[in-house]
């Protein structure tokens, strides 16, 4: 397999991986009336560092977290408590500009 394809392959994986993220991002701040949106403060910290407190998944990327009772949850499932009228904070790794930073693109 050429170096080409091998790289063509990764992109359109990444392609992927990005928009289902920015879609559930997106869903998160169209869910709630109050979210802030935060950068990680460790950029480095562990992969299994923040899970799902539903499905127990390691939350790379992003996570939501309730400002009362400070359940993590993936950014897919919405709802990760009962608190009423919390601050829920969408937690990110990495900013639009430091993930093009990193790939190289948009």
């Amino acid at each position: 397999m050429s170096i080409n394809l091998v790289i063509y392959k990764l992109m359109c994986e990444y392609e992927k991986i990005k928009e289902k993220e920015l879609k559930a991002r997106g869903n998160i701040l169209a869910c709630y009336n109050k979210v802030c949106v935060k950068q990680f403060d460790n950029l480095t910290t562990r992969y299994d560092a923040h899970v799902c407190t539903t499905c127990k998944n390691y939350c790379y990327l992003s996570y939501i977290s309730c400002g009362i009772c400070k359940r993590k949850g993936c950014t897919h499932h919405i709802t990760i408590c009962d608190c009423l009228g919390a601050q829920m904070y969408l937690m990110i790794r990495f900013t639009e500009k430091v993930r093009v930073e990193i790939i190289g693109f948009k």
